[in-house]
């Protein structure tokens, strides 16, 4: 019986450390220096606001607003767990 609960407990653990919140997926997916050079903005003025949060795992479906220098962009995470900007919001 110990030795079930200790493989839960790993896989568990192992689960949650792939976990990143969506902010945390967004800033690793690279996109800040791509932003920054779209908005010619530098990276420290430019700030993410999570507008649809994605509550399982991966980001897909999350939805982040970029705001920066008086410009503003929405990306959002595909189905293959993917930063696209939505360019479809105003």
């Amino acid at each position: 019986m110990n030795e079930v609960r200790v493989l839960f407990l790993v896989l568990g653990l192992a689960a949650l450390s792939g976990c990143a919140t969506t902010e945390e997926s967004f800033r690793d997916a690279k996109l800040m220096d791509k932003i920054a050079y779209k908005f010619n903005c530098p990276k420290d003025q430019i700030k993410l606001k999570v507008l649809k949060r994605n509550e399982g795992l991966g980001c897909y479906e999350s939805v982040v607003g970029v705001e920066g220098c008086g410009q503003r962009a929405v990306y959002t995470c595909n189905d293959q767990q993917e930063w696209v900007i939505d360019k479809s919001a105003p």
